[in-house]
């Protein structure tokens, strides 16, 4: 190939065993939500976005309404951090098919909408779902071209808003890989190579990144 593009979520990490040289350093949050019918509008009629506290379940509900009269809920606790060896082939993750919802959270899920909405006691969810961050240490994402190969692009990193910017994101790709000026023109704290140690003054290597990790 002329030109390469990793755009693999998470799974972009096992791009360190092809390069030796270059650091990727993201975990994924691997997390439950679900989905509820609001048969009666209870949640609809008045249909904004609600952010919960942490609750005596565990969970700090997100519930988000939608146009086609759904509920989606996530922020409902448990969340794992996945490291690259269970990435690879042969690890319990190494295939997105395989990631499950955790069933003691959707009812933990269940308990915590019910508190809120009483009319929900007794509604199973319509759909439970699993999803797999990919998260950078500095909660920035990563895009652009990584100068451990000639021919490498990297879009990951978006952690929860990576639908939301996957547009833009597809926009900077397609220039940089038609020598185009990016829509986005300075990309430098999105580099893919911001977590390659760098020298210091005195010739030892040291990263650059603060680690700060997930915020939200």
């Amino acid at each position: 190939c002329d030109q390469v593009v990793v755009a693999a979520g998470i799974w972009s990490v096992l791009l360190e065993d092809w390069l030796p040289n270059f650091r990727l350093p993201m975990e994924g949050i691997y997390s439950t939500s679900v989905i509820f019918d609001d048969k009666d509008g209870k949640i609809n009629q008045a249909p904004s976005a609600l952010f919960c506290a942490e609750d005596s379940n565990s969970c700090h509900l997100e519930v988000y309404p939608r146009s086609d009269g759904t509920v989606y809920i996530c922020g409902i606790g448990g969340s794992e951090h996945v490291t690259k060896p269970r990435l690879r082939e042969g690890g319990d993750l190494d295939d997105a098919a395989k990631m499950k919802a955790n069933s003691n959270r959707v009812e933990a899920a269940k308990k915590s909408i019910s508190a809120l909405v009483p009319d929900f006691s007794n509604v199973q969810p319509r759909a439970t779902n699993a999803c797999m961050r990919p998260c950078a240490p500095d909660a920035l994402p990563i895009i652009g071209k990584t100068e451990s190969a000639k021919n490498i692009f990297i879009a990951t990193g978006g952690n929860c808003w990576g639908i939301l910017w996957s547009a833009i994101t597809g926009h900077i790709i397609a220039d940089l890989l038609l020598h185009k000026t990016p829509v986005v023109e300075n990309l430098e704290s999105f580099s893919p190579d911001r977590f390659m140690p760098r020298a210091s003054a005195r010739g030892r290597a040291k990263s650059q990144v603060q680690q700060v990790g997930e915020q939200w």
